[in-house]
């Protein structure tokens, strides 16, 4: 067995843990022996479908995309897909996931996938790169609208960690470094 196969096999293992840990937010089916292709679906996760004619946010809060690593990863990003609509500023309006600019073969498809979810609802500002934009329209609605989107009461737009941290105490509440 060669590297890329030894490589395959574990980003595959790693991907059941990251179902396993995601409570039933994250489905995934793969195809390929060993897998080559992923189907992402995401539940209960918000991101922005697209704007209204106010150029107010439509969210959903369902998701699907699809992640291509016969391009020839690691070495290479892989292709990323949304199968669903999705608003962001680096996600081409084709709705390919623009992630070149940022490569590097040791990320790993668990980092790509926590990635891409963390994308998805603008977790925050480092997941948003206004400097290598693939979608000028959605760039120019974040930078209008950067202080709500990062704001941390967002109560109308809300953020989930992932993967999903555990349970803490009542005392104790997550911190999010903006």
């Amino acid at each position: 067995m060669g590297a890329r196969e030894r490589r395959l096999l574990k980003d595959f293992e790693e991907v059941k843990k990251l179902v396993q840990e995601s409570n039933g937010l994250l489905v995934v089916r793969h195809y390929g022996n060993p897998p080559e292709v992923y189907y992402i679906e995401i539940k209960g996760i918000y991101g922005i479908e697209r704007l209204n004619e106010e150029k107010r946010p439509i969210l959903r809060d369902y998701h699907e995309f699809t992640i291509d690593l016969r391009t020839g990863y690691p070495y290479n990003p892989p292709r990323i897909y949304f199968n669903t609509p999705i608003f962001h500023p680096n996600i081409w309006p084709s709705r390919l996931v623009c992630i070149e600019d940022v490569w590097n073969p040791s990320h790993t498809l668990r980092d790509i996938i926590i990635d891409i979810v963390n994308r998805i609802q603008y977790y925050s500002p480092e997941k948003v790169n206004l400097e290598s934009v693939a979608n000028k329209e959605a760039a120019e609605w974040v930078r209008n609208n950067k202080e709500w989107l990062f704001s941390k009461n967002r109560n109308d737009f809300p953020r989930v960690p992932f993967p999903p941290t555990p349970v803490v105490g009542k005392d104790e509440e997550e911190e999010i470094e903006w």
